[in-house]
């Protein structure tokens, strides 16, 4: 079996020794085109007021340009160094103002085992409502490994705001996934 134009082949001949597999797409417009979009200003705000924090925390960002009217059009939400700095700036003060008692609570006096326990369990339910949805495997160990860095150096309560300011920082924070033609055009 030959190999189409332009694809690597792994014999001195050019032909291929590992199969093709055919694979079954969906059918077209089945789900829709994916779009990854920033959230706006008021949904960041939203966001942010159900993690615990204050009423406003998008008030010192720039602006979102509007397109067509609408200010949350995946097209037009991109995140320019201005804002980007801004947002680095917000995640900083929200993870300091973040009430441990509430969000990260562990018992006096716990160390080592105990505190990592604590603080994976911060990890997966502040992660949740952050990112709206459950973190992989492969996430909380990331972030625990984040906790555990900084603890090194530092107390739980530090472990725990380096979590949650790099949290507010990730793009599963500022980006949500939609799925659909995105048309604009609806009816009632």
């Amino acid at each position: 079996m030959g190999v189409p134009p332009g694809m690597p082949t792994n014999s001195p001949t050019g032909t291929s020794t590992i199969p093709i597999v055919p694979v079954q797409l969906p059918v077209a417009g089945a789900l829709g085109p994916i779009a990854l979009r920033r959230l706006n200003k008021l949904e960041y705000d939203n966001t942010v007021q159900r993690l615990g924090g204050a009423p406003g925390a998008s008030s010192a960002f720039a602006d979102d340009d509007p397109s067509l009217g609408y200010n949350n059009m995946a097209a037009v939400l991109t995140v320019t160094p201005l804002l980007a700095e801004q947002y680095a700036r917000a995640a900083k003060t929200l993870a300091t103002a973040l009430n441990l008692t509430q969000e990260a609570p562990c018992a006096v006096g716990a160390a080592g085992a105990a505190e990592t326990a604590c603080a994976t369990a911060f990890i997966e339910q502040f992660g949740k409502r952050s990112f709206r949805r459950p973190l992989t495997g492969e996430e909380v160990t990331a972030y625990t490994a984040i906790f555990q860095e900084k603890r090194g150096r530092a107390e739980y309560a530090g472990g725990i705001r380096l979590v949650a300011e790099t949290m507010l920082h990730s793009p599963h924070f500022l980006y949500k996934t939609e799925i659909g033609e995105g048309s604009g055009a609806h009816s009632v």
